[in-house]
């Protein structure tokens, strides 16, 4: 069915339900005691968890191509690194966490007698909104189903590809369907248009400090290799996608952290290396001018614009990132080029995942990369989405039956 919102006078477009999950409307204290005992809590503070495998970084050899740079590619995609093909299994594991946490406050209240076991059962499950392409919601979903946790509510585009439809009706979410154009959402809209209105919204919040904790794990990793094979008076480039996986944004605020910390004196008991080299390292976000080619990163798909240019340039005056850092545009052509690149080498990647590589391709044909100067660039995979429905369903599969 198509339902109709409006909000403070404002009008949004319909919605249109395609799949719902059934799950409790209502907390039970099982449900809670179930979410604190099974989702793993780990200590992000040592990277070497097992919880989350180190991704290879792969040293290629781009001298056929002219690439004057030696070119390092820290691979995202790897099944044994990250469950559902991409980095957006590290956010979706953050958000499955916070159910633990919740579960744990909720229960600590009961045991201090601020609410009773009866009050709990009277108290909605909470879920969270959120819209995505395909490979956050398919990350999420898994995650969620595995820890048997509220299913999320995806809100996809009208014009999303009908096999991409297909393949996130089988997944463990409730699936809603709008038109995007000419519409400014609000993270309420986003409730609004998902049935949700008691619920949180993803895309939009700040509160849980997605710029931050998303992907500081995979950010101090390749901070360390870095620190491992560049000089100290080096000037490294690292190439990224700045859409809404937020990766760059991740990258820069770490940037700033260990300069200011090591500024202060104050131990980073996940890096202890070169601060100078790492905040002068130039980082690129790559956006595309199309969404012919690489669909997940247009500005399409992407509707709050957490990270600008402004947000770099002040940055840049505080010396917390490099003096070229920024947000440029990538032609399609470079993104084929890319991608085909990553096919070549045997690297699993989507045309979306290979745009950092693409725009570091577009500034060597510039010249702006200097003869051995160290680039690194982040494949951030390619997700089960991507894949013929079967091979899909086997990797979920998988997924759940992992301990």
């Amino acid at each position: 069915m198509y339902m109709s919102n409006s909000l403070e006078n404002k009008d949004l477009p319909d919605s249109k339900l395609l799949r719902e999950v059934e799950f409790s409307e209502y907390l039970n204290f099982d449900m809670l005691n179930g979410w604190l005992e099974t989702i793993p809590l780990y200590d992000k503070n040592d990277l070497s968890i097992p919880g989350w495998p180190k991704s290879p970084v792969h040293e290629l050899d781009l001298s056929r191509y002219n690439f004057k740079g030696r070119l390092l590619v820290k691979d995202e995609s790897p099944l044994d690194v990250n469950p559902t093909g991409t980095f957006k299994d590290r956010a979706a594991w953050e958000v499955a966490s916070l159910y633990r946490d919740f579960a744990a406050g909720v229960i600590a209240d009961i045991e201090n007698g601020i609410i009773s076991v009866e009050e709990v059962s009277r108290m909605k499950a909470p879920k969270f909104s959120l819209i995505s392409a395909g490979n956050e919601g398919a990350a999420v979903a898994c995650f969620m189903e595995k820890h048997r946790l509220p299913p999320p509510k995806i809100l996809i585009a009208e014009e999303t590809p009908s096999d991409t439809k297909e393949k996130l009706m089988t997944l463990y979410c409730d699936l809603y369907e709008t038109r995007f154009e000419d519409v400014e959402l609000t993270g309420n809209d986003i409730l609004q248009l998902t049935e949700n209105e008691d619920g949180e919204d993803l895309t939009s919040s700040h509160r849980f400090k997605p710029g931050e904790v998303y992907y500081d794990l995979m950010t101090h990793r390749l901070f360390n290799r870095m620190d491992e094979i560049c000089e100290a008076d080096s000037r490294p480039r690292i190439y990224l996608p700045h859409g809404s996986g937020r990766l760059m944004e991740n990258v820069v605020f770490w940037q700033g952290e260990i300069r200011r910390k090591a500024a202060r004196n104050i131990v980073d008991p996940k890096f202890g290396g070169n601060a100078s080299m790492i905040a002068n390292a130039d980082v690129f976000g790559a956006e595309p001018t199309t969404a012919r080619v690489a669909d997940k990163v247009h500005a399409e798909f992407r509707p709050f614009v957490t990270y600008t240019r402004d947000d770099i340039a002040t940055r840049r005056r505080a010396r917390e990132t490099g003096m070229e850092s920024d947000i440029e545009i990538v032609q399609d052509d470079f993104i084929e080029g890319a991608h085909q690149i990553y096919k070549d080498f045997g690297i699993r990647a989507e045309p979306s995942g290979a745009i950092g590589l693409a725009l570091a391709l577009k500034h060597n044909e510039e010249g702006r990369i200097k003869p051995g100067q160290t680039v690194f660039t982040v494949n951030t995979g390619k997700g089960i989405i991507s894949e013929p429905i079967e091979e899909m369903q086997r990797i979920r599969e998988r997924i759940l039956k992992a301990s």
